[in-house]
């Protein structure tokens, strides 16, 4: 980060700046949720190989290959009042050009005027975009709204390239690329990014779209309509969580960010009564002294299990 603002600052930057996408999409496929992160560069293929970058994904720094794809950011701006901005991402409309080019009636074995092989239902494409986006099953724009979309920037030094040296994958830096010295090997450790602060959004609606053209309308992580915080109500008495809803069908644990009911032994009625005959009797009254009659085998019996009981008893009026 040093080393960028002491370029940005000098009279003159002999170099080129490269915005990167980083887009984690998410959309369903039927009934699953599926999730994939794909790296995109606004650009041409520059020559036989495309950049590549350092990338935290989580936990730890990985090697990213950028595809160059037509891609651009408008409306960023930071106000110290009034609404948060909305930027708008044009992108190729990589959907509807696959799915024209599906329907062209040229065999796989022929090549267009350009060389390229045209798509003939086979699943070859005239891009890698394209065949990225039809092997994760993506057929509408519209399915991966609520997608993440990581707005990067940094000068073409800090870039890498691959190359391949006797088989074995070898990066070097972009200025080091021709005389290929200082390379990082696949087993060395991956290096920290040098780059600008990064920018998140959220593809928040599809704005315009033609066959050529998609543009998204981006909304902050924080810009969130409806939202309120904190989440949720401060209720003394009852319990907000659903009945046992942090549980599969087979009584392990799925999720306890949406429900913290774990529980998974024998039911009770709405009384306190045992009862394991009918599935449908098993009903909780949402209090602290059920939550009591399960996890600690009574409502007045003293445990040192935790209670997952959603509510706030210390918010409670006492007289």
């Amino acid at each position: 980060m040093t080393d960028l603002i002491d370029t940005v600052q000098e009279l003159e930057i002999d170099d080129a700046y490269i915005e990167l996408f980083d887009l984690n999409l998410v959309w369903y496929n039927g009934s699953t949720s599926v999730t994939q992160t794909i790296h995109l560069i606004d650009g041409l293929e520059d020559g036989e190989y495309n950049l590549v970058m350092p990338y935290f994904n989580g936990s730890t720094n990985v090697w990213a290959e950028y595809l160059a794809c037509p891609i651009a950011l408008e409306g960023v701006s930071i106000d110290s009042s009034g609404a948060m901005a909305r930027p708008t991402l044009s992108i190729a409309n990589v959907v509807s050009l696959a799915r024209n080019i599906s329907d062209y009636p040229i065999a796989s074995s022929n090549t267009a005027a350009d060389g390229e092989t045209n798509f003939s239902g086979g699943g070859g494409y005239d891009s890698e975009e394209d065949t990225l986006l039809n092997s994760l099953g993506i057929t509408s724009n519209e399915q991966i709204l609520g997608s993440k979309v990581t707005y990067r920037k940094t000068l073409r030094k800090n870039t890498y390239v691959k190359l391949e040296s006797n088989s074995n994958a070898v990066y070097y830096a972009y200025t080091d690329r021709e005389t290929q010295q200082n390379g990082i090997a696949t087993t060395d450790p991956v290096p920290s990014p040098k780059e600008f602060p990064v920018g998140k959004y959220i593809l928040d609606r599809v704005a315009a779209e033609n066959n050529l053209l998609v543009q998204f309308e981006l909304s902050s992580p924080f810009d969130v309509e409806g939202l309120q915080i904190p989440n949720r109500y401060v209720i003394g008495k009852f319990c907000s969580w659903e009945y046992r809803g942090a549980l599969n069908d087979d009584n392990t644990v799925k999720d306890t960010t949406k429900s913290g009911c774990t529980w998974s032994g024998g039911g009770y009625t709405v009384d306190g009564a045992s009862t394991t005959a009918r599935a449908a009797d098993d009903v909780c009254a949402k209090t602290i002294q059920a939550c009591k009659l399960r996890f600690h085998g009574g409502a007045s019996t003293a445990s040192s299990i935790p209670l997952p009981f959603g509510g706030f008893p210390g918010s409670r009026k006492f007289k």
